[in-house]
């Protein structure tokens, strides 16, 4: 019997055979990765052209070793392009431009269920249609590619890091520029579906919490620590791509609530997109967290029924 979804196991043996069967590209985007699955997968990627692994590597995912620094290594080592987005939430395989594995499983032991304590995961294999792969490769745009220099300034960085152990990790300003790209285009995935009052007294049971705590990487720990969720906003692609919208906003254009809706229907890459309703609320949303953890970089005019919004 055919199936769309599949297990951990299911997904793995996928990826596997469609590893072996690719002969021109292979393209992982992965949040986490670490070096035994890179091993792991390499045993299977051989004699291909072009290969691209696409990772997180946010400065609390080295420190705090969900993700592999030496990763780079092993990829530079197999001859396979390595680039980071710091953004990055989703997890994706792509073979030859023919077959596409979705789901969420990282390249990470755990992830793919390498070993027997591997995490709960589930998955689907699609053919990509032309549209589908322009989305993929649009992706792209907002990776930052690895080269000797950035990996040596991003391992002192961790060095350091480690020595000082502060309780929120965070780049340097300068390296920060490096790798904060233009972002054109978001999935739903990457937008914040709550607003920021929902984290005083947080309802795990509420999926669009969970998904806002998934996609900042909070922690029960953390998750009511503002300045934690400050820098994480600050940094999210959400926030990033609404910065950048004001950014190139031409004279006089009148930057209001509306014009945000409009803006964010149209880079929203989802097909389907979501109804202009369903826009309206992300914007609200997008509007709250500004106002409590972006009020010193975006200033926000109440009128009597819109909002503007201007850099400061």
């Amino acid at each position: 019997m055919e199936r769309n979804i599949l297990t951990n196991f299911e997904f793995t043996k996928n990826i596997q055979i469609e590893a072996e069967k690719s002969k021109l590209s292979v393209t992982i985007f992965s949040a986490f990765i670490k070096d035994n699955a890179i091993n792991w997968i390499s045993e299977y990627l051989k004699d291909i052209p072009e290969v691209k692994i696409i990772s997180r590597w946010t400065p609390q995912d080295l420190a705090f070793k969900a993700s592999d620094l030496s990763s780079y290594g092993l990829c530079k080592q197999n001859g396979w392009k390595f680039g980071i987005d710091n953004s990055l939430h989703s997890k994706a395989f792509i073979f030859d431009s023919k077959t596409v594995l979705l789901g969420s499983a990282n390249l990470t032991d755990r992830g793919l269920s390498l070993s027997r304590d591997g995490n709960l995961e589930m998955g689907t294999v699609i053919e990509p249609t032309i549209a589908d792969l322009q989305r993929l490769y649009e992706l792209e745009k907002n990776v930052t590619w690895m080269d000797d220099a950035l990996f040596e300034e991003i391992k002192e960085q961790i060095d350091i890091l480690d020595i000082e152990k502060p309780d929120n990790p965070s780049w340097s300003s300068a390296l920060k520029d490096k790798l904060s790209p233009v972002v054109d285009y978001l999935w739903i995935s990457e937008l914040l579906h709550a607003n920021p009052e929902s984290f005083e007294w947080p309802d795990m049971e509420d999926l669009d919490i969970a998904h806002d705590i998934d996609l900042l990487s909070l922690s029960m720990e953390n998750i009511r620590n503002k300045e934690l969720i400050k820098q994480k906003f600050l940094s999210c692609r959400e926030y990033r791509w609404f910065k950048q919208q004001l950014h190139l906003a031409e004279e006089g254009t009148y930057t209001n609530f509306g014009w945000l809706t409009d803006k964010l229907h149209n880079a929203i890459l989802d097909d389907p997109p979501p109804h202009r309703v369903g826009v309206k609320k992300y914007a609200s949303d997008l509007e709250k967290w500004v106002k409590v953890y972006a009020n010193q970089e975006i200033k926000i005019t109440k009128f009597e029924r819109t909002s503007g919004y201007s850099l400061i």
